[in-house]
């Protein structure tokens, strides 16, 4: 609607400019560039969009890895991968850790550390300041060609984003509302191999 109108307004400019002297048009084609910015400018900035309560939290990352873990007896597992996520947080307003997103998938947090308390994460309200923090994810990776098919074979969702290398997110819910916080990079350690 702005835009019509200020393109509207621009095409008169113009005609006018067109029958007057250059001296004119000039002049005109000054505030029409500054009409123009202006209008980008406002269009550009949303000072009354609400901030998320996301925003409001401050999550402070101290540990975050990954490694792989490899098993000693031949099976369709071919490895494991740990995420694992260390971190405190100051909050007022009450979350839950839903899943965490690495890659282009969601994974599963069935368990967390809460204040040094390990709890199954089921409906976990996390709050207040300084709320020390600890989960872990893990991802498997299978080999369906394996002579001994010992595991079930884990499939994932996949999140419908494609995050950037050695990065990950965790989905929590605030006040029934699903929100993505960014937890950074993460340093991916030596691999493990079973005997």
């Amino acid at each position: 609607m702005v835009l019509q109108w200020a393109s509207t307004i621009s095409l008169l400019i113009l005609h006018k400019a067109n029958a007057d002297s250059r001296t004119y048009q000039f002049t005109t084609m000054k505030y029409l560039i500054l009409l123009f910015g202006i209008l980008l400018t406002s269009c550009g900035n949303n000072k009354g969009a609400s901030k998320s309560d996301s925003m409001m939290m401050d999550v402070n990352v101290s540990s975050f890895f990954s490694q792989d873990s490899f098993p000693g007896v031949e099976s369709n597992l071919r490895n494991t991968r740990v995420y694992k996520c260390d971190f405190t947080v100051n909050t007022k307003v009450p979350f839950e850790i839903v899943e965490f997103l690495v890659d282009s998938i969601k994974l599963p947090v069935p368990s967390l550390t809460l204040n040094g308390e390990i709890l199954k994460n089921e409906h976990i309200q996390i709050a207040g300041d300084s709320a020390h923090v600890i989960f872990q994810a893990n991802r498997m990776f299978f080999n369906a060609e394996a002579k001994n098919q010992i595991y079930n074979v884990e499939t994932y969702q996949l999140s419908g984003l494609r995050l950037p290398e050695l990065n990950g997110k965790m989905v929590i819910r605030v006040d029934g509302q699903l929100q993505t916080v960014d937890l950074g990079d993460y340093v991916k350690k030596a691999s493990v191999f079973h005997p």
